[in-house]
């Protein structure tokens, strides 16, 4: 074997060993396999439950890379055999294909861990390819680096994905929906290592009517962490159940902490929110004081009585204290991790955090969310869990009160996706916004359906209007993520699939969307603009006037466009 080959698998090795995930994985390939080996193409399918999933991809179409990586007889024509294997056992190399297309020579590569099968790696080159014996010994050898680091890759999500599935469970399955209080809600995972957090949060219907909002943060990053987290979040829901007052919630869950036996300690605060009141109780044991921005107001956190976190004396008596809401107050709830991580110090998360709230005041609270996230990292860069609740009280006044709605479609009821759009038009009726009743029946149908197809659990449509815009928020209750994307060289979307063409329907219709966590699921929300007086009364008129046969044919069109 050449020194230039040697040298080309060293560096391959030493990449591959610092790639955790699969992304990393095939990235590092595509970089340090395809130049030094002169390819024109590389793929590279796995296999998950006896069938071949393509990971990976760069220099082709979807279509013929998994075409490549099956090509074991020397063609690269569809091959149909049923009991043909998805996989090769030995290195092929098949210098020279007739064929149209841009590749004229190939060599496919097994992937094996051990005795297993994992897949195949399949270079495709736009010349005749002799392979001598050195290259072949050289191909051989990276395909079995590559098996290896997927594997470790494979094993190492899998182990995250638990941690974070258990995490994700101990979050409440959905929030209350209020028509006085708009609420926006995030945690991550950190993505490095494996262990889980003890940062969550909930929203509470209380016994006098009012709400509350409770954020926590258990000590640690381990599978037990968790596990006190759950139970913490249990007591805290049974003692609140009970009526009682925030600061005694906080009491006696330090008392029962100690019960427990557990070492690990825990902070936690309490915001008991009165709407017709417009006051907010808060009672903290430990932690960040939750901030507050008045309407043209900086924010800033209240003065409260200081405290103990969870755990440290038993017989410790938390105080509270209570703040005004006016209308159009927003509160900020977060734990440690939104401020301070292994790259950012505490000082300058605050301070970053105060800068992203100085913002206008008519940004979004699931924009706002997001744009406070990326003060310690971004998805694929965080070192340390996080949770953050945001509450913005919209204000009980007459005329001002924002309506809401919602609607439910159980799992695989793809039939009742038609009931989504009869209450969908009923709502736009109801609420003066035929004009845009088109638009949200479609790009709600298409969201809807897709939760329906690819999360396989139930659905939930939530309906908010504001005073010049809709918002509409489709929630899925699967915490399991979606499998990875094969990865592209140009790291441009897969256009072909299903899922990418709903939401370019929802981006070509809406004024804004997102993708967001939402509880134990996850949400997609866009926002329609309410048009201008002419627009909503010509639509009203045109209502009118149409008849039952041309309002059907409508629909009926609506139905076909999604």
């Amino acid at each position: 074997m050449s020194l230039s080959l040697v040298y080309q698998i060293s560096r391959l090795a030493a990449q591959l060993s610092q790639a955790p995930s699969l992304r990393d994985v095939v990235e590092t390939a595509i970089a340090r396999i395809m130049e030094p080996f002169g390819a024109q193409c590389l793929a590279i399918s796995v296999i998950d439950e006896g069938r071949p999933r393509l990971l990976g991809y760069s220099g082709s179409s979807p279509a013929l890379a998994m075409r490549l990586t099956r090509a074991s007889t020397g063609t690269l024509e569809e091959e149909t055999a049923i009991d043909k294997s998805p996989f090769v056992d030995r290195p092929l190399f098949f210098k020279a294909v007739e064929t149209d297309g841009p590749i004229s020579s190939y060599c496919l590569l097994p992937l094996a861990i051990g005795d297993h099968d994992a897949g195949t790696l399949a270079l495709g080159f736009d010349h005749r390819r002799d392979f001598r014996a050195d290259e072949r010994a050289a191909l051989a050898t990276v395909a079995q680096l590559l098996a290896q680091s997927i594997g470790r890759a494979r094993q190492f999500e899998t182990e995250r994905r638990l941690a974070q599935e258990l995490q994700q469970g101990l979050l409440p399955s959905a929030l209350p929906h209020y028509g006085e209080v708009d609420i926006a809600t995030r945690y991550v995972t950190p993505t490095t290592g494996t262990a889980g957090g003890g940062d969550w949060y909930d929203v509470l219907n209380l016994p006098d009517g009012t709400i509350g909002l409770v954020i926590g943060d258990v000590e640690g990053h381990t599978r037990h962490a968790a596990a006190v987290m759950g139970q913490i979040r249990s007591v805290i829901r049974a003692y609140t159940a009970e009526g009682h007052r925030p600061a005694d919630v906080l009491t006696r869950t330090n008392r029962l902490l100690a019960d427990l036996g557990t070492d690990l300690l825990a902070t936690c605060c309490c915001v008991w929110l009165d709407p017709e009141a417009e006051t907010a109780e808060i009672s903290s044991a430990g932690h960040p004081v939750p901030l507050l921005g008045h309407p043209g107001q900086r924010f800033a956190a209240p003065e409260l009585p200081q405290a103990i976190p969870l755990g440290v004396r038993p017989d410790t008596c938390y105080g509270s204290g209570q703040v005004p809401i006016p209308e159009g107050t927003i509160l900020v709830l977060y734990t440690d991790g939104l401020v301070h991580s292994h790259s950012v110090q505490l000082d300058d998360g605050v301070a970053a955090l105060h800068e992203r709230l100085a913002a206008p005041d008519d940004v979004r609270l699931e924009v706002l969310a997001d744009r406070l996230l990326e003060i310690t990292g971004t998805d694929d860069r965080r070192d340390d869990d996080a949770a953050v609740l945001i509450a913005q009280f919209l204000g009980l006044r007459a005329g001002r009160r924002h309506r809401v709605g919602r609607t439910f479609v159980h799992r695989h009821d793809l039939r009742a996706v038609g009931d989504v759009r009869k209450f969908l038009r009923k709502q736009a009726t109801m609420w003066n916004w035929e004009a845009v009743s088109s638009d949200l029946e479609l790009a709600v149908t298409e969201l809807v359906t897709n939760a329906l197809v690819h999360a396989d659990s139930e659905v939930e449509v939530r309906l908010r209007e504001y005073t010049d815009r809709l918002r509409v928020d489709v929630r899925d209750s699967d915490p399991r993520p979606p499998l990875p994307t094969p990865v592209l060289a140009s790291g441009e979307a897969d256009t072909e699939s299903e899922h990418g063409r709903g939401l370019l329907i929802v981006d070509a219709l809406a004024s804004s969307w997102g993708n967001s966590p939402s509880g134990r699921g996850k949400s997609v929300w866009f926002e329609l603009t309410r048009p201008p007086a002419s627009e909503r009364d010509e639509s009203r008129r045109s209502s009118r006037e149409a008849g039952p046969a041309t309002r059907t044919e409508r629909s009926r069109r609506s139905s076909r466009r999604a």
